[in-house]
């Protein structure tokens, strides 16, 4: 988790935006899927970092999930929003995945509430046509979840490895396009 975004969710909390923060940790090991889970969750650093910051114990609720991806962190976030009836829901996240994140917040999030924008800017912002073949894949991976999810998380993500392959894709295609912006290259949405 990035400290600005840390910085951003203690702001909220000490202007009074924000009763609690909800920390999505899951795994220490970002993309690498072959990765087991650390033994230190990887909320903690966050936490003692926030607990730093002045944010009282009581205002921060650290998630034991285990999960890798947005959409992991969207359906671990309803739960926990069901547990302590949240109805406002801000989503902090930086300026270039906001897009993306809102859409998966959202669609787990809808039936208890709203879920607000709160940006935090990176100085990076991805171009239309990359936010929007994220975007699509995004779509095409909900579209396709069963109502009632397993509950074994590594199993789930490992059936969605099309979805990161296509985002591997895509990243391999837009870092071609800034090295020889002339040259086009398909990017595999899935299905």
């Amino acid at each position: 988790m990035a400290r600005g975004r840390l910085e951003a969710g203690a702001s909220l909390v000490r202007s009074g935006v924000a009763q609690r923060l909800v920390i999505m940790g899951g795994f220490l090991s970002g993309w690498d899927m072959d990765a087991k889970p650390s033994s230190v969750p990887a909320v903690a650093a966050p936490y003692r970092y926030l607990r730093d910051a002045g944010i009282d114990a009581r205002q921060i609720i650290a998630s034991s999930a285990e999960t890798r991806d947005t959409i992991g962190e969207a359906i671990a976030a309803s739960a926990i929003a069901r547990q302590h009836d949240f109805r406002r829901f801000g989503l902090v996240t930086s300026e270039r995945h906001m897009p993306r994140a809102l859409y998966v917040f959202k669609r787990f999030l809808e039936d208890q509430g709203t879920v607000v924008d709160f940006s935090v800017r990176d100085g990076v912002r991805l171009s239309a046509e990359e936010e929007g073949a994220y975007l699509a894949i995004t779509r095409s991976v909900l579209n396709r979840l069963p109502s009632s999810l397993p509950v074994d998380w590594n199993a789930w993500r490992m059936d969605q490895t099309t979805m990161y392959d296509a985002f591997s894709a895509i990243r391999i295609h837009f870092s071609r396009l800034e090295d020889h912006p002339n040259e086009a290259y398909d990017i595999p949405l899935g299905t």
